[in-house]
C-alpha cells in the first residue's frame, strides 16, 4: 500500500512505522466501509501464507493506528505461537503492548493521547473501546468526516434502560448492559441482539 493512501486513514507521521511492518510482512492491508461490530481485524489466508488485516475506514487518523497496532500484534502473535494460545492472551497483550510502546517512542501520538496510550499499554483490553479513557480520548479526535452517523445520533452508551433506539432504520429496545456490551431486543421481531460500546443510534422520541 502507497504511502499517499496509507496518509487518508493514519497520522502522517505514523507511516514510515506501519509501512515497514507491512512491507516486512507483504500484509495485506485493506480500508473498508464500517463495520457496527469491530473496528478492524486479522486473518491468516493460508492457502497464500498471505496477512490480512481490514480497517474501518471512517476512523480518525488515531483510532486507525491503534487498531493497525491491535491487529499487526495479532500477526505477531500469530506467527509465534499459531493457534496454541487465546486471541488476546498474556501473549498478544506482551506484543501488543511493546508495539504501543514503540509508537509512543517515536512520537507518533500528541501528548494528551500519549499518557492515556502509556496507561493502557500496561494493561492492554481486548479492543480499545473497552478501555473507557482510551476510548473517550481517541473519540475526541473525531472531525465530521469520522462520525458514521449525523448529528442527532448519540453514542450506545447515553441509552437508558428500557429506551427506544434507531439503528440502521430498526427500531430497539435497551435492555441491559453485559460487562461492556449492551444486550438490545428489536422491537418488531423480538430477536436479542449485542452492541458494541462504539455504536452510534438514534434516540426514539416521543411527543
Amino acid at each position: 500500500m502507497s504511502s499517499a493512501v496509507l496518509q487518508k486513514y493514519i497520522p502522517e507521521e505514523a507511516i514510515p512505522f506501519i509501512s515497514q511492518l507491512i512491507h516486512e510482512k507483504s500484509l495485506l492491508l485493506k480500508f473498508v466501509p464500517a463495520r457496527a461490530s469491530k473496528f478492524g481485524d486479522y486473518s491468516h489466508i493460508r492457502k497464500q501464507w498471505q496477512h490480512k488485516i481490514t480497517v474501518n475506514r471512517d476512523l480518525n487518523p488515531y483510532a486507525a493506528l491503534v487498531t493497525l497496532i491491535h491487529e499487526i500484534a495479532h500477526l505477531y502473535t500469530n506467527e509465534q505461537y499459531g493457534r496454541k494460545v487465546r486471541p488476546h492472551g498474556g501473549e498478544w497483550k506482551n506484543i501488543y503492548a511493546q508495539m504501543l510502546r514503540s509508537a509512543l517512542s517515536q512520537q507518533l501520538f500528541p501528548a494528551g493521547l500519549a499518557e492515556v496510550i502509556y496507561r493502557h499499554a500496561f494493561d492492554p483490553k481486548a479492543s480499545s473501546c473497552t478501555d473507557v479513557t482510551l476510548y473517550e480520548a481517541i473519540r475526541s479526535y473525531n472531525s465530521p468526516q469520522h462520525s458514521q452517523e449525523p448529528d442527532h445520533h448519540i453514542n450506545i452508551t447515553e441509552v437508558a434502560e428500557e429506551s427506544q433506539f434507531r439503528y440502521r432504520g430498526r427500531v430497539f429496545l435497551m435492555k441491559t448492559r453485559r460487562r461492556v456490551n449492551f444486550l438490545c431486543e428489536e422491537l418488531r421481531t423480538g430477536r436479542k441482539y449485542i452492541f458494541k460500546p462504539f455504536v452510534m443510534v438514534e434516540p426514539v422520541l416521543f411527543c
